[in-house]
């Protein structure tokens, strides 16, 4: 009895194993069928509020105190925040000196003008001695070596008078460009109180205070992120490689972890022409066509910026393409010509049908 049911046991898995290598010996078929295909290319997003900007204080000092709270609405020109200037005795003096300094520097000009002046006399005399020695090399009168010495004089003052022409010019143009600056300074410092005040640039909201009252505040990291309310844009990452073909205009689909299962559509609106050489990509806008009802700056997006797309075309599962654009059927391998292409499926242009049976290689 015993044997018997260990040799009916041992049966039935030489049945099963049978049966499953039979079930995956068989090959995978399909057939080319006719559905929409779109063409895209992916790009990881940032919701920004639209003028979203960084209040930064232009100096190091003390927070006193902020006027807003995050989440709180403001219109231009009011005030965020208002900081206690650390050093305001000393950014005034240090302008000063700046501006005594400039204005000195601005007097040597006159020394190039006398150097000028100098170098121009030289160069007309050494011209009418040259021309007066040629007049005499005429009349066979005088050395060769002569003539050649006034012709190296000459040539020599033209050059120094025009070198000296040149520094003059950029000298000038560097000096008077570094006494406005300082005078700028001085007039600012001379003007400021001990304190400085933060005033929001748009209207919108206040997004995020970096700063509490009594914090030492850095101009390296802004005291609030100010933006439109309401209004939200995406920073989209693309790769340097796709950048040539994004265009303004261009559809967006757009999805979310915070709306997970629903799909939002944007459009292209601004393309930056400067690659990020840390990400090798590109900075593009996009604005939503709809947008979702609750958003807020930071939040990510992963979306695919529509290329091209076609309806009702022949396509296959891209899996079932094989490379040099082959695909397997019943009767050996066939060259296809594609069209679009996505992660999932190919169009198929010319080479098989929608009767043509394909055999996954």
């Amino acid at each position: 009895m015993m044997l018997k049911y260990a040799t009916n046991k041992i049966l039935l898995i030489i049945i099963v194993l049978f049966t499953g290598v039979s079930c995956n010996s068989k090959k995978q078929e399909i057939q080319a069928e006719k559905k929409d295909i779109v063409e895209s290319v992916y790009a990881s997003a940032t919701i920004k509020a639209a003028q979203q900007y960084n209040a930064i204080a232009p100096v190091s000092g003390l927070l006193l105190e902020n006027f807003v709270k995050e989440g709180d609405s403001v219109v231009a020109g009011q005030i965020i925040a208002r900081i206690e200037n650390a050093n305001p005795g000393l950014n005034a003096e240090n302008a000063r000196l700046a501006l005594e300094l400039a204005t000195r520097n601005m007097a040597g000009l006159k020394e190039l003008e006398a150097q000028m002046s100098s170098a121009k006399s030289q160069l007309i005399l050494d011209s009418i001695n040259y021309f007066r020695q040629i007049a005499l090399w005429k009349k066979n009168i005088g050395t060769r070596s002569q003539l050649e010495l006034r012709e190296q004089a000459w040539h020599v003052s033209q050059n120094n008078y025009s070198a000296l022409k040149t520094r003059y010019r950029q000298s000038k143009i560097q000096l008077e460009t570094a006494a406005e600056q300082a005078r700028n300074n001085y007039s600012i410092t001379s003007k400021t109180n001990s304190d400085f005040s933060i005033t929001s640039k748009i209207s919108g909201m206040v997004y995020s205070l970096n700063y509490e009252p009594g914090e030492l505040v850095s101009p390296q990291l802004p005291i609030a992120i100010v933006g439109q309310s309401g209004n939200f844009l995406m920073e989209m990452a693309v790769d340097e490689a796709d950048i040539s073909r994004i265009k303004i205009g261009q559809k967006v689909v757009v999805s979310m972890d915070a709306y997970r299962g629903e799909v939002f559509d944007g459009i292209v609106t601004k393309i930056y022409p400067n690659l990020d050489m840390k990400t090798q990509s590109f900075l593009v806008e996009s604005n939503f066509v709809k947008s979702p009802k609750t958003l807020y700056p930071g939040m990510s997006a992963e979306t695919s910026i529509v290329i091209r797309e076609k309806k009702n075309t022949l396509v296959i599962p891209i899996a079932y393409l094989k490379e040099n654009n082959k695909v397997v059927t019943e009767d050996g391998e066939l060259t296809v010509k594609t069209g679009l292409k996505n992660l999932e499926y190919v169009e198929i242009l010319s080479g098989i049908d929608s009767g043509t049976k394909l055999i996954r290689p």
